[in-house]
């Protein structure tokens, strides 16, 4: 697709990437490096190498990768119902010599690898931090990311699409308003996912 300028002049991008190509990622990394990636691994990866590689001269040597973890389906005593702060933000370090020079597919390991384990307690603990800095005043330090530094990069394709119906249908595909510098939505399209990169 073609990229399109918003009013705030930064480049918004769309690629399709079929869900069977990410399949094939992760079972080859699976037979390769006896190790279990997500979807979300593999989207991430293809998505900081994109922002990285579309604007390489805009970073410095080192950059942030962050990524909301929605804690409901991880933690038990929450489920799907729970009302509240459902996310918890991860962010790990790349050297963009890295990111530029090293495959999707390994860069998607590393992301495994650097993920937190969630649990009840984690969560409460991450959720303590937010507190202690909204009664600090630190409100500059609850932004997500800071997309001088890093980029952002949010999972929307399990948003149930199918079950969302105003009086005509369900939805043949959904996208977010709010667009943000140097951040990735990930989003679904029938058989494709689609990344819509801002930059």
């Amino acid at each position: 697709m073609k990229p399109v300028l918003p009013a705030d002049k930064f480049t918004v991008e769309f690629e399709e990437i079929p869900r069977t190509e990410v399949q094939s990622g992760i079972e080859e990394i699976a037979s390769s490096n006896n190790l279990r990636v997500s979807t979300n691994d593999i989207l991430s990866a293809i998505a900081i190498k994109k922002l990285v590689g579309r604007q390489s001269e805009s970073w410095g040597v080192e950059l942030s990768l962050t990524m909301p973890i929605d804690v409901r389906r991880l933690v038990k005593e929450y489920g799907r119902g729970f009302f509240g702060n459902g996310l918890m933000f991860h962010t790990l370090k790349f050297k963009k010599e890295h990111i530029e020079n090293t495959q999707a597919k390994e860069i998607a390991v590393d992301i495994r690898k650097s993920m937190p384990h969630i649990s009840r307690e984690t969560t409460i603990h991450y959720l303590a931090q937010l507190e202690d800095l909204i009664s600090e005043g630190n409100m500059e330090k609850l932004r997500p990311f800071d997309p001088a530094r890093g980029c952002l990069v949010t999972n929307l394709s399990k948003l149930p699409v199918d079950k969302l119906d105003f009086g005509t249908g369900s939805p043949e595909f959904i996208i977010p308003l709010t667009v943000g510098k140097n951040s990735t939505a990930i989003l679904a399209k029938k058989e494709d996912f689609v990344l819509r990169y801002s930059y």
